[in-house]
């Protein structure tokens, strides 16, 4: 029994040995998804998002990311005006203006967020899926507010990735991302997105 559990430990570990993926190489990742939460001092909520991601491969199982991800939430705000026009919902009267009322707008903003960390990496299937978790941390700036309201965010991932075929060149997965700040100003981004990979070098 002890000599059937030792070959079955050293045929587990080679087998995960074989099945890292070698140092030195590099994937590109294109990701496109949505924002099923988001929170922040802005107003904003909610939208589509964009990535694009660069990993460097230290080891079978660590890698350094950078990239760049655009989120495009609605934001929600009012605007009091004197005369409501057609097809525009009034919320209120204001109480210092009588003729005067508050009506809804909604527009679509753009956030841009710089993450940069590291990612543990763990090869299943004989390499051929990869399971991985991310952490660091990420720049966000505003196109509607101005700079001294951007901020230095924590970030953090967690995903899976199926390579397409048998070199592993190509990879198709899903990742979830989190961002987030504390104190003044504080933001939050959740994203979901579907990711496609090219991975080179060896």
């Amino acid at each position: 029994m002890k000599k059937l559990f030792l070959t079955l430990a050293l045929a587990l570990s080679t087998s995960t040995l074989l099945a890292q993926e070698p140092s030195h190489t590099s994937t590109i990742t294109l990701s496109v998804g949505g924002q099923p939460y988001s929170y922040n001092h802005f107003g904003e909520r909610g939208g589509p998002a964009v990535s694009g991601r660069y990993e460097f491969r230290l080891s079978g199982y660590f890698a350094l990311e950078t990239g760049i991800d655009t989120l495009l939430p609605t934001l929600h705000s009012a605007e009091v005006v004197s005369v409501i026009s057609a097809g525009q919902n009034l919320i209120s009267v204001t109480p210092n203006c009588s003729v005067c009322v508050i009506v809804p707008l909604s527009e679509r903003t753009r956030d841009m967020l710089l993450p940069f960390g590291a990612k543990g990496i763990l090869p299943i299937a004989s390499g051929r899926v990869e399971l991985f978790v991310g952490f660091g941390g990420a720049y966000a700036w505003h196109s509607d507010y101005r700079q001294s309201l951007d901020a230095l965010l924590a970030q953090g991932s967690l995903g899976g990735r199926l390579a397409l075929d048998r070199k592993r060149h190509f990879w198709l997965g899903t990742s979830l991302r989190g961002y987030s700040n504390f104190g003044y100003n504080r933001q939050e981004w959740l994203s979901w997105t579907a990711d496609f990979g090219f991975r080179f070098g060896h």
